[in-house]
């Protein structure tokens, strides 16, 4: 499939995330960060989350997941195509960055992945081998192409209604997850 079938599915994605009531967002959101929590403490984390600030229609996991005591790093995009991670501790600001997503200020510490650190990232869509449709810019799949390897697993957090039963496309650089945060 080609690039045109990518922009069909996102299209297809949005509208269902966008009849998605407030409501149930909020209720899978709270289950996706439960479903996370309970995994982390599960294998014994102590490594850093690095998770995202949600933008419009995609699951709010951080909010849920504030409470708990891992340490957080959020995504700041940074040039084209590009981001890094930064250390997020709940109260710690965040300012409208690029694409209108909240990013970490100048002032926080840049962090990488070391071994056994875990990545939730959003996804428009998830398949049921992993493969994910992002919104296509492809930070994701940069970044996790470069930091995979040292990661316990990555996790999308998608919303029920688009966990798709059918193979999503994928090209020779998409980065599929590992496993989608339950919320059901």
């Amino acid at each position: 499939m080609g690039s045109m079938d990518k922009t069909a599915l996102r299209k297809k994605f949005r509208l269902i995330r966008h009849q998605i009531s407030e409501r149930d967002a909020e209720n899978w959101s709270a289950q996706m960060a439960d479903d996370l929590n309970h995994r982390l403490r599960k294998s014994r984390f102590d490594g850093v989350v690095f998770l995202f600030s949600p933008t419009r229609g995609e699951p709010d996991v951080l909010r849920f997941f504030r409470q708990v005591r891992f340490h957080v790093a959020l995504p700041k995009v940074e040039g084209a195509g590009h981001m890094n991670f930064y250390l997020w501790t709940p109260g710690d600001p965040l300012l409208e960055g690029a694409f209108g997503i909240l990013e970490p200020s100048d002032q926080s510490i840049m962090l990488m992945p070391r071994a056994g650190d875990v990545a939730v990232i959003p996804a428009l869509a998830v398949d049921l081998k992993g493969r994910r449709l992002g919104a296509g810019g492809g930070y994701y799949d940069r970044w996790l192409a470069e930091h995979r390897e040292k990661l316990l697993f990555t996790a999308a957090a998608v919303f029920p209604p688009c966990v798709f039963n059918d193979p999503l496309p994928a090209d020779p650089y998409d980065q599929s997850v590992d496993l989608c945060l339950a919320s059901h």
